[in-house]
């Protein structure tokens, strides 16, 4: 039997055991007063079945075969071993839980190991590789774990200097490329989750950076917390909505809104969660940001079940990009964006037992003001060269028609 130590902010919560066979189990400890590991199975003295353990730690890996290859060819592992890749990379994932082997347990546990600064050409070294078809994420020494298909990295800043986080050393923010076959996107997501937090939606922090020339997405981290100016990071526990409901990766475009909303109501989530996740969806049609799937959404969790929702990421409108044109999460069995009318919104309100007129309300406010945040959150980015510039213009004339268009389609209730 090999096991890793799952660790939740210096206590052990779990063990992940894998047998002589190969099988994989989460084994989820009972009355530890901290939050649980998961929304899709209860602490027990039971281990978790192999099929829950697998969707439960793909939401950890990254999705690609490509990525999880590259990555486990580095670091000298099977690429179809989750419990493989996680003993060398899972020291720093997402969420809070680390897990860790008995060695790094006795070498000093949840934070040890070397920050080593980076500078912007190094960084601009990795953006580079990664734009030119590299699949590997990771660098030499690190040992975090990052979910999702699109290409990034983790570092740690501290003092505005970046570094490298070794060891059991959290990263604090995710540098992406953004994706390279769609114009700007980098920067053009960046203002689509600025364009939200101006219309009051919670979002994650982001900043539009180019390291040595080289554009990025900086995202700072929802699931660190710092605690003092000397560099102490704790991790917040979360999970996203794919491992709440079990549900691989590969499945993400599967999940219904209506399913997640009542997965949140079974697992006590306040109704102003719910209100919370139902505008977040209206949002995202107004904008017309085709990719909000189970994956982009996550709860944050406590000893009881969820404790509130994260903010927003991975937000970005797919106007003038091709095939985006429908969303991941429909309203009342339509998902094409330019089909979807008031009708499709009161019955979707109906679904999942919310106020059907509030909800054509909200669509109604965000169709009117949408416009004027895209422009307010392209001010104040302030960034981007001239191409950048140009494709913004172009979006933000594609916004207020396709906003004019969700106004003339919410009057259809008939």
């Amino acid at each position: 039997m090999k096991v890793l130590h799952m660790v939740l902010d210096g206590y052990q919560v779990g063990r992940l055991e894998q047998d002589d066979h190969g099988a994989t189990r989460v084994n989820a400890f009972r009355d530890t007063g901290l939050p649980r590991i998961s929304l899709a199975f209860p602490p027990s003295e039971i281990p978790v079945t192999p099929r829950l353990t697998r969707a439960y730690l793909a939401g950890i890996l990254p999705d690609t075969p490509e990525a999880r290859e590259a990555m486990a060819g580095r670091l000298g592992v099977s690429p179809g071993s989750q419990f493989a890749m996680l003993k060398e990379m899972g020291a720093d994932c997402p969420g809070a839980i680390q897990f860790l082997s008995d060695s790094q347990m006795e070498a000093g546990g949840i934070d040890a190991g070397e920050l080593v600064p980076v500078d912007d050409v190094e960084i601009a070294a990795r953006l580079r590789d990664l734009r030119a078809g590299g699949e590997d994420w990771g660098a030499r020494g690190e040992h975090w774990s990052l979910g999702g298909a699109q290409k990034k990295f983790a570092l740690r800043r501290e003092r505005g200097q970046w570094h490298r986080a070794e060891g059991t050393r959290a990263t604090s923010h995710i540098v992406k490329p953004g994706i390279d076959r769609f114009q700007s996107q980098a920067l053009v997501e960046h203002i689509s989750l600025r364009t939200l937090g101006v219309l009051g939606l919670r979002v994650a922090e982001t900043e539009f950076v180019r390291f040595d020339g080289e554009p990025a997405l900086v995202v700072t981290r929802f699931d660190r917390v710092r605690e003092s100016a000397e560099g102490v990071l704790r991790r917040a526990h979360h999970e996203d909505l794919c491992q709440s409901t079990s549900t691989l990766p590969a499945d993400k475009y599967d999940v219904s809104a209506a399913s997640v909303v009542t997965t949140l109501r079974m697992h006590g989530a306040a109704e102003e969660t719910i209100q919370e996740f139902v505008k977040a969806l209206i949002a995202n049609w107004v904008l017309a940001a085709p990719d909000a799937h189970a994956k982009n959404f996550s709860v944050f969790l406590d000893q009881d079940g969820i404790a509130d929702l994260a903010p927003l990421y991975d937000v970005s409108t797919g106007l003038g990009y091709p095939d985006a044109d429908r969303l991941a999460m429909g309203f009342g069995g339509e998902k094409i964006i330019r089909k979807i009318t008031g009708r499709h919104l009161l019955n979707f309100a109906s679904q999942v037992g919310v106020d059907g007129e509030g909800v054509l309300l909200s669509a109604q406010a965000f169709a009117k003001v949408m416009p004027w945040a895209f422009a307010t959150a392209t001010a104040d980015a302030g960034a981007g060269d001239l191409h950048d510039r140009q494709w913004l213009i172009r979006t933000a004339d594609r916004l207020d028609a396709h906003c004019a268009h969700v106004l003339t389609m919410l009057e259809r209730t008939d």
